[in-house]
C-alpha cells in the first residue's frame, strides 16, 4: 500500500492505495464476490493471478498463507500468485468483496486438497508445513484472529 494520507487535488482528495509497482500487471477482471452467512471458500491458489480484495460489506476471516485477518468494510488486501488463501464468513451477515484480478485466466485456480492429491503429496502434512490451521474457526467465534 502506498499512501495512508489523503492528498489534496483540485476540488477533491485522493488516497493512493496501489501504484504500478504494487500491481505488477494489468487488471483484466473485476468481480463482486458474495459469501452468505456461515459459508466459506476452500483453500486455493493461483499460479499467475494476483488478486486485490476490497471489502465492501460485512466481516469475515481472510486467510492468506498462514496469516489470518479479521476484515472490515473499506479494507484492502493483496494476494500474490501462489499464495494459498480462503475466506471464512463465520458471521450471521453476508460478506461482499470487490476482487480485482491481474494476469488472470479461467483455469488458473488450484483447489488445495485436489492439487496435493493429484501430485501425490499429503494435504494434511502440507497444511502443517505451511502453518495452516486444520480448523479456521469454531461455532462460538474465532480464535486468535486479527
Amino acid at each position: 500500500m502506498n499512501s495512508k494520507k489523503w492528498i489534496k487535488g483540485k476540488g477533491y482528495f485522493k488516497k493512493i492505495l496501489f501504484s504500478k509497482r504494487d500491481i505488477k500487471g494489468k487488471i483484466d477482471t473485476i468481480q463482486i464476490v458474495k459469501f452468505n452467512p456461515g459459508k466459506e471458500s476452500p483453500f486455493h491458489f493461483h499460479k499467475k493471478t494476483r488478486e486485490i480484495f476490497y471489502i465492501l460489506k460485512g466481516q469475515a476471516i481472510l486467510i492468506i498463507e498462514s496469516k489470518r485477518f479479521r476484515t472490515n468494510p473499506g479494507e484492502i488486501f493483496i494476494c500474490e500468485p501462489k499464495e494459498i488463501h480462503r475466506v471464512v464468513n463465520n458471521t450471521k451477515e453476508e460478506f461482499i468483496i470487490l476482487v480485482f484480478k491481474i494476469n488472470s485466466s479461467e483455469k488458473d485456480i488450484y483447489w488445495i486438497k485436489r492439487y496435493y492429491e493429484s501430485n501425490n503429496r499429503n494435504y494434511q502434512n502440507e497444511k502443517k508445513r505451511q502453518g495452516i490451521p486444520s480448523k479456521t474457526y469454531s461455532k462460538r467465534g474465532n480464535r486468535g484472529d486479527n
